[in-house]
């Protein structure tokens, strides 16, 4: 989530023509001193480090210079604008990187020299020897199953990548493809969830091309044309607002963007497995248990959906857009 914002904002609010966003990782072995001690380390032979990611790009002439911010400050992002600035720099990229930086224990920090923008970001952390292997941990990893078929939205290619990876990783057996490069590959995903998805994945603020679209905007289209399988909002905002218009877009679940991926697929099993009881209990009842009148409703793919509260799972109720 934060790389992910960090980048956005600099390609999005860097030079217009050539931002030169350049991303580089280090990690540098800790010695083993008292606030090495501090780090929680299962494993004895485990070597306490620091990794350290940065983040640089050329600053926009046309806008005023960056304020040096640190998430070790209040929460008060910087929402300074240029006349070139997209609609959607509001300054809720610095404010989801505060809010998860500072629950993981991070320090992120943004400030400018010269014509040069720097983000860092930073945090301790254990790291195995490198002839340590971590294969024999992989064995428990079992797919729910090998015909899923699993499609995601999202504009941003970090998080695109980190999607799939984690996926395939959770799920090796599924197919795992993701979209949202530009407005061509909108269209190439809705067209594919339509044939052949189980299960969708939208991002609700999308920017491509120049175009402000939003994924529930999308599942509502695709709910109308017949989507019938699960599908799930990934969105900045988890305001119970925001979960109800997700659900009543027609999705299954809403969960927030400071979810971690690996957890977010965790909670997604629980979901779909939720998901596909309730369809296998209300095919077990038949049309001859249901009333005429949600015998009806079931006839448009948005009157039975699954709320979710960020403890329970489907509870069947009909609900109406």
């Amino acid at each position: 989530v934060i790389l992910d914002n960090a980048v956005t904002n600099a390609t999005r609010h860097g030079c217009q023509t050539n931002p030169e966003v350049k991303l580089t990782a280090r990690v540098s072995e800790q010695s083993h001193n008292a606030d090495a001690a501090m780090i929680d380390s299962p494993v004895e032979s485990e070597i306490p480090v620091e990794v350290r990611f940065t983040i640089t790009n050329r600053a926009d002439s046309s806008s005023p210079a960056v304020k040096r911010w640190s998430t070790q400050q209040p929460n008060e992002p910087q929402q300074s604008k240029s006349p070139n600035s997209p609609v959607l720099s509001d300054g809720l990229g610095l404010s989801h990187i505060w809010m998860v930086a500072n629950r993981a224990e991070m320090v992120a920090e943004l400030s400018q020299n010269g014509d040069k923008v720097h983000f860092e970001l930073y945090f301790q952390t254990t790291a195995l020897p490198p002839e340590t292997s971590l294969l024999p941990q992989r064995a428990g990893i079992v797919s729910l199953s090998p015909r899923w078929e699993v499609l995601g939205l999202d504009d941003s290619g970090i998080a695109r990548k980190s999607l799939v990876m984690n996926l395939e990783k959770a799920l090796p057996d599924a197919n795992v493809q993701m979209y949202g490069k530009d407005a061509a590959e909108v269209e190439e995903f809705e067209r594919a969830a339509l044939e052949r998805a189980d299960v969708i994945i939208l991002d609700q603020n999308i920017d491509v091309d120049g175009q402000e679209l939003y994924g529930s905007t999308i599942l509502t289209k695709l709910r109308k044309r017949g989507y019938r399988g699960f599908a799930c909002v990934r969105s900045g905002n988890s305001a119970q607002a925001d979960k109800e218009l997700s659900l009543k877009s027609g999705a299954q679940w809403h969960v927030g963007k400071e979810v971690p991926i690996p957890e977010m697929i965790r909670q997604l099993r629980r979901e779909y497995d939720a998901f596909m009881l309730n369809q296998e209990n209300e095919s077990r009842l038949g049309a001859r248990s249901i009333p005429s009148s949600l015998a009806a409703a079931d006839d448009n793919p948005l009157a039975r959906v699954c709320r979710f509260d960020g403890t329970s799972s489907c509870s069947g109720e009909a609900v109406r857009p």
